[in-house]
């Protein structure tokens, strides 16, 4: 996908480790096969956040299955755009993949994995000379 720089992934794994299933612990967290900013591309700026000219930051939770598919995805901080928050949300459990989470005996377990993403304006095109 092509990434022209509007988007930020800042700290895409901020913290990983918490898990689904109380009885037992990650050993090894889920981790991205593809780094999450390459993920979005210019063409997934939401119109209607363009339009009003919106951006900001949007920190996210992810529940990871045990099958490296992200099966939710929470908002933990908005960027104060409904459009941003659930494009983030949107694109991400379409398009992430993960290597699935294992406990101490290998076994693939469920995870969570936090992020937040930076949705940044394009800059706007110079001005014609006259």
């Amino acid at each position: 996908m092509r990434n022209l720089g509007i988007f930020m992934l800042a700290g895409a794994l901020l913290a990983s480790g918490a898990v689904a299933c109380e009885d037992s612990e990650v050993a090894s967290p889920a981790r991205a096969k593809a780094n999450l900013a390459s993920l979005f591309s210019d063409l997934d700026y939401p119109a209607a956040a363009l339009a009003a000219r919106e951006q900001g930051a949007v920190g996210f939770a992810l529940d990871v299955g045990a099958n490296g598919r992200v099966s939710g995805c929470t908002i933990t901080q908005s960027s104060g755009s409904s459009e941003l928050d659930s494009a983030t949300c949107r694109l991400i459990q379409s398009r992430a993949r993960f290597t699935p989470a294992t406990d101490a005996g290998g076994a693939t377990v469920p995870d969570k994995v936090r992020g937040r993403i930076v949705w940044v304006l394009p800059p706007a095109p110079p001005a014609p000379a006259s």
